[in-house]
């Protein structure tokens, strides 16, 4: 990400869009918790350099704080902040606060992040001990993160299983274009949500379960299927997130999360419990992968560098969970973010709610024309 950003410095791929909608809470109090909150995790008051030609991450005493605003409504601050968007160049500190004050006595607090320093997880940590801070909790002390380690066993797993699982070469395979590929990414700008209701889900969870997968590897074999018909292949790949924190490291805000790359093969001959079965292994199996810095993967599978597209896979499936709403008495703190715009051809994300899930696909509107993505 580093290295992407200081190659494109107007880039606002990496940029995370985070609303807290705080009802309850003063404005000195938001000022008092999320400045407690910025002194607390080192990777929110650090900047990224080189030494000896190598990225380094540097912690600093640059502290952000709020800058307050007002607006008629959490659609009207929503809208400003993205028109405000503009990139970080990551020699200050990767994150601004923006707090509009609305009606009601409520606040929503926008934070602009650079992904290089957040992850789906940090979310959860961020809106628990925001509020645990809101209403005056002592926050346990938090471990180093300068003293993490690279596990070279690990990393040497991920160099073998990624060498096997490509050893004939990365598969090659495209959707159906508007036209010709254009000579550099446009990325996945524009969104087709669909909503699996409370009692689809369950239909879905319980034949996940009497096939012995979860349910993420069970809709992950019939995305790879219908992709694979779209692409006119049996052998796809596809890409999703994995965190990568240790045991000592589930409450710590920072970007653990690396990718896990995967090649499914729904040929026609297999029967759809063996396909299954398979997805499912090959899942767990990625797991050996993830450790593996992708550049390094690029590296090792030999691929040249094309601005056209992603070097292994095009379509990224994500599979998150909603933050709960924090409440007890008055106070209550919300969480919502937007969707990043990503520089592959399309990203699926599975996002679950208490009770039902919306299934969202991000695509790239120049490749793609919107009725294909609407019949996938």
């Amino acid at each position: 990400m580093y290295l992407a950003q200081l190659s494109d410095p107007e880039s606002t791929e990496y940029s995370v869009d985070c609303y807290f909608d705080i009802s309850g809470a003063k404005k000195d109090d938001v000022d008092l918790a999320v400045a407690g909150m910025v002194h607390y995790h080192e990777i929110l008051h650090s900047r990224y350099a080189q030494s000896n030609g190598e990225p380094v991450r540097l912690v600093t005493d640059e502290y952000p704080t709020i800058r307050w605003t007002t607006a008629s409504s959490f659609e009207e601050a929503k809208e400003r902040s993205i028109r405000k968007r503009r990139p970080f160049s990551l020699k200050s500190v990767p994150v601004r606060f923006t707090g509009y004050e609305l009606p009601d006595n409520r606040i929503l607090l926008h934070m602009d992040i650079h992904h290089i320093a957040f992850d789906g997880r940090s979310v959860m940590i961020w809106q628990h001990e925001l509020f645990d801070r809101l209403q005056g909790r002592d926050i346990p002390p938090r471990p180093d993160l300068s003293a993490r380690t690279q596990d070279m066993h690990a990393h040497e797993a991920g160099t073998a299983f990624y060498r096997e699982l490509f050893s004939d070469g990365v598969p090659s395979h495209e959707m159906p274009l508007k036209g010709p590929r254009l000579a550099t990414h446009p990325g996945a700008d524009k969104e087709l949500a669909v909503s699996i209701t409370e009692e689809e889900l369950a239909q879905l969870s319980t034949a996940a379960k009497s096939c012995g997968v979860s349910t993420f590897s069970f809709l992950l074999a019939g995305m790879s299927i219908v992709l694979g018909i779209y692409c006119d292949s049996e052998d796809v790949t596809l890409g999703f997130p994995v965190d990568m924190r240790n045991k000592d490291e589930r409450d710590m805000c920072g970007m653990f999360i690396n990718t896990a790359i995967v090649r499914l093969k729904p040929q026609s001959g297999k029967s759809l419990p063996d396909y299954l079965t398979e997805v499912a292994q090959m899942v767990r199996d990625a797991a050996h992968g993830k450790w593996l810095p992708t550049s390094e993967l690029i590296r090792e599978l030999r691929i040249s560098p094309d601005k056209s597209r992603n070097p292994i896979f095009d379509v990224g499936v994500n599979y998150l969970f909603t933050p709960e709403v924090c409440e007890a008495g008055n106070l209550r703190v919300a969480f919502f973010y937007d969707l990043q715009t990503l520089l592959r051809d399309m990203n699926i994300t599975m996002h679950r709610h208490d009770g039902y899930m919306d299934m969202m696909i991000r695509y790239a509107s120049q490749l793609f024309d919107d009725a294909l993505i609407q019949r996938f």
